[in-house]
């Protein structure tokens, strides 16, 4: 596809959608919610085409509020043991 094209169909899609982001901003909520989702960062790094891991986990991928609390429940879990 070339960059027009993909253009084109964007704009489309946000007309008919009412999606308010770039496309740039769907790929770090795709990074973060593969993160959430417990997806492999290796395969995360293979499917949002990164040549590098640290690309994928340093950049792309954030820390949402509910993954805070769930790391934070674990860390409270394994000091009460």
């Amino acid at each position: 596809m070339t960059e027009m094209a993909f253009k084109r169909a964007w704009q489309r899609y946000v007309k008919e959608s009412g999606v308010t982001i770039t496309p740039h901003q769907l790929r770090h909520a795709y990074a973060t919610l593969l993160y959430d989702s417990g997806i492999d960062p290796k395969s995360a790094q293979l499917l949002l085409g990164h040549s590098d891991y640290k690309t994928t986990m340093d950049i792309y991928t954030h820390i949402s509020e509910s993954r805070k609390v769930i790391d934070f429940e674990k860390l409270n879990s394994i000091s009460k043991m």
